[in-house]
């Protein structure tokens, strides 16, 4: 028999192993169900818009056009990734974070393969991804699942190809190309757990490659590679987390307390917002001891990874480590500190590969005793079952089922043509969106084609005070005796925000964080039916608990107008003459005739141009002063920035490939230029 197959058959089995793992962890993870929740950054699932993939970050942070600024972050287009899976349909989120998953515990297995035997770096690999939520518990388990998911499964791949090229088991070339291609992704998608990866890259970049041209070409890639989006997002957002540098420290004060180095030394994130059985407490006495043994063994690179871990886990519960008094300083300094205000869920892909690492060094001096696999397969179920299953299993609110009332309600508003804005009641003050079946960013954005306003801290942006004005009055509408300064006021800001249709949500409810102080919802539709008496709104849909009102006002986005200044308390029906206008995303045409003014309904922002010319801020909307008539286009004049930002990064993706091409045909840079140097000679004594 042919030794060599049989040894094949056998890693391959390996290989088999670790997907049915993971495909038990996703099974256990998902149930069947799609997860939404928290501040979320995007959903697979059918019937949704692909809005936010054109616009970078998704609506709750713009609410385009409301909040529209416009974007200056076009990182997220790494987000089309998801899209190749709509179509596995409600399942599709389940098979991406499987794939996803699946790559993450291959590299960890290889990675573990270079230090230790088949057995202990497969059992440390498996740990890995089951590990995840122990970490960052319930900051991402039950709140924000998907927004470190790039992140997390992309860092054993890095990592593994730093080592094996240190060690010399692959080409420079095929590191080099393959290390700035996932990190190009990885970092981009990461959001605010970059600066830990980029820390962490640089790091190993300098333990392991001692060569110094290979570390600084290394570590200049990967800045080259984020240029695209660097050079437009860095300084608004610093800026904007040095401005709410407050309010970070406190959620940072306030998230620490669940974090203690007593539970996170023992791989326990934010336990006290998980419930985690006492059983769990206990056994997890066992793992500080677990990962420090094998540091007797006197190995650098695994000393190397415990110094990772043990760094981590200070950082992870910097209020009771010596880290305080400099996190504490660099929140209040610098928005570049920001991310430490929710360490569990940043750090935990820093963390949790060490962590795996040194379960498999421990794993290898277990089996090496005649009772060592049978006692190594116990350690292995505790560690990657029974710890962590509680986490897992028992606090993901984030599962849910999309009722169909939802999908009818968002089909019908994405049916009607036009452009107009949906606003949704009740409205959260603060905070997320909460009903019976999820709580979190409103996940009417994900689906909805037309702009939306629904309260909470993201949505409606530049408008909170005039849009909870609008909100208020609707409310309170229905217990007042003479209404008609209130209906006056609605029709105002209805016609301002070009409401066209209001969606009542009589499910909506206290959730978690949600303040919804509005409540219950029963209040707007007694509200709406006053609105319906006097020809304002008429009920078209009945969803049930989705009612749907058609507002029967003249209304756009874009309004001629004689009037320099315009207050609410005029009758802007009046003074504000509705405009037909055509909109691509980048740009407003529209004619205008006998008018001095234009207002254009979306939020204040100088990139809206006339003519090079900025308008000026009216009630948070923006006026233009026009003196001809005629054909008038309004653009948007950051598209440039934007288009040159997709640019650079199509140059950088261009110019690796073809660098790694040349070092591959030709060697290395320096046999490279060598090889020219001669050419350049002989062509000289030929002359």
């Amino acid at each position: 028999m042919d030794i060599t197959k049989v040894q094949k058959v056998k890693i391959d089995t390996y290989y088999l192993i670790l997907f049915f793992w993971d495909l038990l962890l996703s099974y256990i993870l998902f149930k069947g169900h799609v997860i939404y929740a928290g501040d979320q950054s995007f959903i697979i699932y059918p019937h949704i818009t692909f809005n936010y993939l054109e616009w970078g970050d998704v609506v709750p942070y713009t609410n385009y056009p409301y909040g529209f600024v416009p974007v200056v972050t076009p990182n997220l287009w790494v987000t089309w990734i998801t899209v190749p899976f709509e179509v596995f349909g409600s399942y599709g989120e389940e098979v991406f974070t499987l794939v996803l998953m699946y790559i993450g515990t291959v590299f960890t297995f290889k990675l573990a393969q270079i230090y230790f035997s088949k057995i202990a770096s497969l059992l440390g690999s498996m740990i890995f991804p089951s590990s995840w939520y122990l970490f960052s518990s319930g900051a991402v388990s039950s709140s924000i699942f998907f927004n470190d998911l790039f992140t997390y499964f992309s860092l054993p791949v890095l990592t593994y190809f730093v080592v094996a090229y240190s060690k010399g088991k692959i080409p420079f070339y095929k590191y080099f190309l393959t290390f700035s291609l996932i990190a190009f992704i990885s970092l981009t998608a990461s959001g605010d757990v970059i600066p830990f990866e980029f820390v962490y890259l640089i790091i190993i970049l300098v333990y392991f490659i001692r060569k110094f041209n290979v570390v600084i070409a290394s570590i200049l890639s990967m800045i080259l590679g984020q240029l695209y989006w660097l050079y437009l997002a860095v300084a608004p957002t610093v800026s904007y987390f040095s401005g709410i540098a407050n309010t970070s420290l406190s959620i940072y004060t306030d998230l620490q307390t669940y974090t203690p180095l007593s539970l996170t030394i023992r791989s326990l994130g934010a336990v006290s917002i998980t419930y985690i059985p006492n059983y769990v407490l206990l056994l997890s006495l066992i793992i500080p001891p677990v990962l420090t043994i094998p540091l007797l063994k006197k190995r650098k690179d695994i000393a190397f990874f415990y110094f990772i871990w043990i760094l981590g886990v200070g950082l992870l519960s910097s209020y009771t480590t010596p880290f305080r008094p400099l996190i504490e300083y660099g929140i209040l300094h610098s928005g570049l500190f920001a991310p430490f205000r929710d360490a569990p869920l940043f750090l935990s892909p820093i963390i949790t590969l060490p962590y795996a690492l040194l379960i498999s060094a421990f794993l290898e001096e277990l089996l090496k005793f005649k009772a060592g696999l049978i006692t190594s397969l116990m350690l292995f179920l505790v560690l990657s079952l029974v710890i962590p299953y509680p986490v897992i299993i028992s606090y993901n609110t984030g599962r849910i089922s999309i009722p169909q009332q939802f999908i009818k309600t968002i089909t019908y508003l994405n049916e009607q043509e036009g452009d107009f804005t949906v606003i949704l009641l009740p409205f959260p003050v603060c905070g997320w969106y909460g009903t019976s079946w999820y709580y979190g960013n409103n996940i009417f954005l994900y689906f909805l084609k037309k702009p939306l306003l629904a309260g909470g801290t993201y949505s409606g942006g530049y408008f909170m005070e005039l849009t909870t004005k609008l909100n208020y009055l609707i409310y309170i509408i229905r217990g007042e005796n003479n209404v008609s300064t209130t209906l006056q006021s609605i029709k105002n800001l209805l016609m301002l925000f070009n409401v066209k249709y209001i969606v009542v949500e009589e499910d909506a409810q206290n959730v978690g964080i949600v303040d919804l102080i509005y409540l219950p919802p029963q209040n707007y539709t007694a509200s709406l039916e006053i609105l319906q008496k006097f020809g304002i709104v008429d009920l078209v849909e009945n969803y049930s608990p989705f009612l749907i009102y058609k507002v029967n006002l003249n209304t756009s986005y874009v309004y001629e107008t004689n009037s320099s200044n315009i207050t609410l308390s005029e009758n802007l029906s009046s003074i504000l003459k509705p405009v037909k206008f055509t909109f691509n995303g980048y740009q407003i045409t529209f004619n205008v005739s006998n008018s001095r003014h234009i207002l254009l309904t979306f939020a204040y922002s100088p990139y809206w141009k006339i003519q090079g010319k900025t308008g000026y801020n009216m009630l948070g909307f923006i006026m233009y002063n026009v003196s001809d008539n005629g054909k008038v286009t309004i653009y948007n004049s950051l598209t440039p920035k934007l288009y040159l930002s997709y640019g650079i990064a199509i140059v950088y993706l261009v110019a690796l490939i073809l660098y790694t091409y040349i070092l591959r045909r030709y060697g290395s840079s320096r046999v490279l230029f060598n090889r020219v140097l001669n050419v350049f000679r002989a062509f000289l004594i030929k002359k």
